[in-house]
């Protein structure tokens, strides 16, 4: 090789590895910028909700609920395609009515009565047998419309229900919770709701 061609490749290299370096660099500032940018906010000024929408993905002036609360059904959009505000405000505030209902220790055939406005109770509660118990399996319905609940070990002792769902009038729930060393206990728990709306 002479003078000439080494110089003509040494210039070839530093030509490609220039042109690599300032690829690197615009699409590093491109990814980075597409990282750290904040996501975009949606409303319901922006939405046309239906029923069967999943509200606990969308990001705004909504929030995050339990999985067993009802899905809220908006108000569809008028003509113009804008959501009635106010009535839409109205149905996420009745639809959001919950309560907690802590319970004593659970004794096999025990029946309890309590009273609740809510349109969903969580119960917490307990198991009398001595020790603290270990879940392994439990059942829990409301037979005034047939909602189905699950049962959660809590950390701190004994366990909590997911929300459950409840009518107008007397709504009879069975629990039927089975421990890790097998022994179960049965018990109902009768809310009356009385609704304030």
């Amino acid at each position: 090789m002479n003078f000439l061609e080494l110089k003509l490749i040494r210039r070839l290299a530093t030509g490609i590895v220039s042109f690599t370096s300032f690829l690197v660099l615009v699409l590093g500032f491109w990814l980075w910028g597409t990282v750290t940018a904040a996501p975009d906010r949606v409303s319901l000024h922006q939405l046309s909700l239906s029923s069967s929408t999943d509200l606990s993905s969308v990001s705004g002036d909504l929030k995050r609920s339990p999985s067993s609360i009802q899905s809220v059904s908006l108000v569809a959009p008028s003509s113009a395609g804008i959501l009635n505000r106010a009535s839409t405000d109205e149905s996420l505030r009745v639809n959001s009515k919950i309560e907690t209902l802590t319970l004593d220790c659970l004794k096999d055939g025990e029946r309890l009565k309590k009273t609740s406005g809510a349109r969903q109770v969580r119960l917490k509660t307990g198991l009398c047998l001595g020790q603290k118990a270990v879940l392994e399996k439990s059942n829990i319905f409301n037979r005034a419309n047939g909602f189905e609940a699950t049962l959660f070990q809590l950390e701190q002792g004994g366990f909590s229900s997911d929300y459950i769902n409840l009518v107008d009038g007397e709504n009879q729930i069975i629990m039927q919770v089975k421990d890790a060393k097998g022994r179960t206990v049965s018990a109902e728990v009768t809310i009356s709701r009385q609704s304030k709306f």
